[in-house]
């Protein structure tokens, strides 16, 4: 409020403050810089996730699903015989559905689609070609993809976590030093987003393929290459300024 008078009791303390401040040297708030360090490390992968299955159709239910579950339990055993642990091999979804068809006010019945997935972990990348066209030969016709994986992400991540770290302390010196300055101790440190990301390859549903060309010739002619991994990091720090 204008003119309102401030209490001495206030002055007094408000210089006791000052004061002890000096006394005791307290230091103004430092200047920092705060910058990002990124860093990505290549890894070959050692581990694929090979996701495909089988779809069926037929006038009848029970011969649909008959059709599909035989197919399903051929891969299977052809999986197992190219040395894939039964741990490594899991479902991954199954649908039974109607299928219909409009003509004009008439709806008319198609028949039942029987849709099977599974997923192999494959641990010796060198079979990964074999199991896949094998399983081909036992029945599949629908192949979703395959992802490439590393089992030491754990070592990859803390890599590149210390090479963003250097990176960011490396960014910091080099911007402090275009403005004749040093950067001295570390106040604070944060991680951020850097998710693991992998190669992944898809196929499309053979039916399909056979469709627009020649089938045979298509996967004749396909070979998996898995490339390498990117594992990254980013973290941000802040310096002081010197």
């Amino acid at each position: 409020m204008v003119g309102r008078k401030v209490h001495p009791v206030f002055l007094v303390l408000a210089l006791f403050i000052a004061c002890v401040s000096f006394a005791f040297g307290e230091e103004p708030p430092p200047h920092t810089i705060t910058v990002t360090g990124d860093a990505e490390v290549k890894v070959t992968p050692d581990q694929a996730i090979l996701s495909l299955g089988v779809e069926t159709y037929d006038m009848t239910q029970g011969i649909a699903k008959k059709q599909n579950d035989d197919a399903m339990k051929k891969i299977i055993a052809t999986a197992k015989e190219k040395g894939i642990a039964a741990k490594d091999i899991q479902t991954d979804y199954i649908s039974i559905e109607p299928l219909t068809s409009s003509n004009g006010n008439e709806r008319l019945f198609l028949g039942y689609r029987v849709r099977n997935s599974l997923r192999l972990t494959i641990n010796d990348m060198s079979k990964l070609e074999d199991i896949y066209s094998s399983a081909l030969d036992a029945g599949a016709n629908v192949v979703q993809g395959v992802e490439f994986l590393t089992t030491e992400l754990r070592k990859h991540r803390d890599e590149a976590r210390g090479r963003a770290v250097k990176a960011a302390k490396e960014k910091a010196e080099a911007l402090a030093k275009e403005l004749g300055l040093g950067i001295g101790k570390a106040r604070t440190i944060l991680e951020g987003t850097s998710p693991y990301s992998y190669n992944n390859y898809n196929w499309r549903t053979p039916r399909q393929v056979a469709v627009g060309g020649n089938l045979d010739e298509y996967l004749s002619g396909l070979t998996m290459s898995p490339g390498v991994i990117s594992v990254t990091a980013s973290i941000t720090v802040t310096f002081d300024l010197l």
